[in-house]
């Protein structure tokens, strides 16, 4: 079993952290730059000491997997979250659009280079209600690129 992540570009990549529920016996992080040849880079760690694994990796891909080859004493794994940190990818940049919602005489409004913010549920003060008021401080949050998808 595997599980990928496309980061839009080539990018440099200097760690994977991994947050599981249940931890393979083996596998390994690999990177590839056409999600068809891949190269593995670094173990996954063996042990059960911990649920969250900090793996540091060294190289340049567009493409990281995580690669489970055998599972633990459960007979199973399961990945939470994965993290993949270092620089470069593809760079979202906010756009402000003003204006009414109409776009060639009609009421349309295009979602793609919009000024979308996203954050982590758990890292968010304020409801739905609250976070959909003009001036809402969403500073802190990450650009995102519409459409796209958010795992």
């Amino acid at each position: 079993q595997w599980v990928s992540v496309d980061l839009g570009n080539r990018a440099e990549i200097s760690e994977v952290i991994l947050n599981w529920i249940e931890k393979p016996k083996s596998g390994q992080i690999e990177f590839s730059d056409d999600a068809v040849e891949w190269t593995g880079v670094a173990p996954l760690t063996a042990s059960d000491e911990s649920l969250t694994d900090t793996i540091a990796v060294e190289g340049k891909a567009r493409y990281v997997r995580v690669l489970m080859s055998e599972p633990g004493k459960t007979g199973r794994y399961v990945l939470s979250e994965m993290q993949v940190m270092g620089r470069g990818g593809v760079v979202a940049v906010p756009k402000h659009v003003a204006g009414d919602m109409s776009h060639n005489g009609k009421r349309e409004y295009s979602l793609n280079g919009g000024a979308w913010r996203l954050a982590r549920a758990s890292e968010v003060n304020g409801n739905g209600e609250m976070i959909s008021q003009p001036g809402f401080d969403d500073a802190s949050w990450i650009v995102a690129t519409v459409p796209a998808t958010v795992l």
